[in-house]
C-alpha cells in the first residue's frame, strides 16, 4: 500500500494516534521467539522483529569515523550520514516496549555529533509512512518502498533531482518469506508469506559495471574478478527476491547514468542500502556501491580515481552499533588494497536500459527456489564478515549489539 500523498509528513499528534491504534491491535498477539525476536499480529499481519538494545550514545564510534572521512576529504567531497532505523522502531507494541530501546534517540545524538559531515535523519519520514508497506514483515530488512522514501529525503538534502514512483515499473514477487523465519523458528512467519515489491526505473539510461569478490568458506576476500557489465536489477523469485538488487553484496558496483550534473555518488552500505542505488539513477552521473564487509581497496584512492563528489553512509542501526562496521570503514582509509585478478565467469551482458526496453524482464538468475528459509547459522566472531545465506542475507548481529 502506498499513501495517496507520499510527501505528507504526519504531525507528532497524528504519529501518536497512529501508533496507539496499532499497539491496541497487536498487543494481545505478541509472542516471543529466540534471540530477542518478538512476533506480532496473526495471519497476513504477522510480523517478526528484533528488539534494539543500543543506547543514545551507541553510534558515537561510527560517527567518529564519518567525521574522520570528512576531515580527510575536506570541502571537495560532501559526506552524508543516514542511519536506517529498523521495523521495531515503528511497530513495537506498548506491552513489550520495556524490552526495546529507542533508535531515534541514538540517531538524533548521531546527527548532533557530526562535524562537517551532513546528517539525513529519516526517523520522521519513515514514521509518516508507517501505515504503508515500508518494512518487510518476514525479513529483517526494510521494504524497497521504505528505501524509496529514504532516497527521496537524501536527494532533497543533497539538492539533486528525484523522480516519483510514476517513473518506475512496479514488480511484484509473491510468496516471499525472509530471514526472520530462520531466526525466529516461528511457524506463523513461514505460513504467512508476503509480496516482495520493488521498483525499476523506466525512463533512465544506465550501464552497470561489477567487480565480483572471491571469498573463502568464511567469506574472507581472497581475490576479485575483472570488471564486467551486467544488469543491476535481477529477476529472482520466491525467497530470493531481496537479491534483485545487484544479485549479491559481495561485489563492487559502478553505475553510469544519463545524468549530466557533475555529481558522483558513493554509497557505503550494508544490505539495507541495496534498495537505494536504483532510486539515484535520475539524480547522479555515477552511482558507486561499496559494502563494508567486502571492499578491499584504499577508499581515498578510489574516491580520487572516480572523482566522487558525494559519499552516503547508509547502514541500519544494528550495523551502526557493531564495532566491526566502524573498524572496516576506518581500515579503508589506510589499506593498500589489491588482489590478483581472476577470469570473469559471469555472463558479460550490457546493462544499458533504454525507455523502450526497461519493461522486458531478464531471465531469472540461478538460485534456490525453496519456500523454506534456511536454518539459523552458527554465530561468527565479531572480526569476521557475517556469512551470507543464499536467498537472504542475515542481519548484522540481529539479536546482539557490540
Amino acid at each position: 500500500m502506498v499513501d495517496d500523498d507520499p510527501d505528507k509528513i504526519l504531525t507528532p499528534e497524528e504519529m501518536m494516534q497512529d501508533t496507539t491504534a496499532h499497539e491496541d491491535e497487536v498487543d494481545a498477539k505478541v509472542r516471543f521467539a529466540t534471540s530477542g525476536i518478538i512476533i506480532t499480529g496473526q495471519d497476513s499481519t504477522t510480523r517478526a522483529m528484533s528488539t534494539f538494545h543500543g543506547s543514545a550514545g551507541s553510534g558515537a564510534t561510527y560517527v567518529g569515523v564519518v567525521n574522520k572521512y570528512k576531515e580527510m576529504l575536506g570541502s571537495r567531497v560532501n559526506v552524508w550520514c543516514m542511519p536506517i532505523p529498523t521495523a521495531i522502531e515503528y511497530y513495537c507494541p506498548s506491552s513489550v516496549a520495556s524490552r526495546n530501546k529507542s533508535q531515534r534517540a541514538m540517531i538524533e545524538n548521531m546527527m548532533s555529533s557530526l562535524v562537517g559531515a551532513k546528517g539525513v535523519n529519516i526517523c520522521d519520514v519513515m514514521a509518516s509512512h508507517k501505515r504503508e508497506d515500508i518494512y518487510l514483515r518476514t525479513d529483517h530488512h526494510w521494504a524497497p518502498l521504505g528505501g524509496f522514501y529514504a532516497a527521496q529525503a537524501f536527494a532533497k538534502a543533497a539538492g539533486v533531482p528525484f523522480r516519483g514512483l510514476d517513473a518506475y515499473e512496479k514488480r511484484v514477487v509473491p510468496g516471499y518469506v525472509g530471514s526472520m523465519f530462520g531466526y525466529s523458528k516461528d511457524i506463523n512467519v513461514k505460513k504467512n508469506p508476503e509480496d516482495f515489491v520493488y521498483y525499476v526505473p523506466t525512463g533512465a539510461t544506465y550501464t552497470t559495471t561489477f567487480i565480483t569478490y572471491y571469498t573463502d568458506e568464511d567469506l574472507h576476500v581472497t581475490g576479485e574478478s575483472k570488471p564486467f557489465q551486467a544488469s543491476f536489477f535481477k529477476n529472482y523469485k520466491g525467497n530470493n527476491a531481496y537479491l534483485n538488487f545487484m544479485g549479491t553484496d559481495c561485489t563492487l558496483v559502478k553505475v553510469q547514468t544519463g545524468v549530466n550534473n557533475g555529481r558522483r555518488l558513493l554509497i557505503m552500505k550494508d544490505s539495507f542500502g541495496n534498495t537505494l542505488p536504483g532510486y539515484m539513477f535520475y539524480s547522479f552521473e555515477e552511482v558507486h556501491v561499496v559494502d563494508y564487509r567486502y571492499f578491499t581497496k584504499n577508499i581515498l584512492k578510489y574516491i580520487d580515481e572516480n572523482k566522487i563528489t558525494d559519499i552516503l553512509f547508509a547502514n541500519n542501526t544494528f550495523a551502526v552499533c557493531t564495532s566491526y562496521t566502524s573498524r572496516s570503514y576506518s581500515r579503508f582509509l589506510t589499506t593498500a588494497g589489491g588482489y590478483t585478478l581472476k577470469p570473469v565467469e559471469e555472463k558479460q551482458a550490457a546493462d544499458t536500459v533504454k525507455k523502450d526496453e526497461a519493461k522486458t524482464p531478464e531471465e531469472p538468475e540461478k538460485a534456490s527456489e525453496e519456500e523454506e528459509a534456511p536454518a539459523e547459522q552458527e554465530p561468527v566472531k565479531e572480526e569476521e564478515p557475517v556469512k551470507e545465506v543464499p536467498g537472504q542475507e542475515p542481519a548484522e548481529k540481529p539479536d546482539t549489539l557490540a
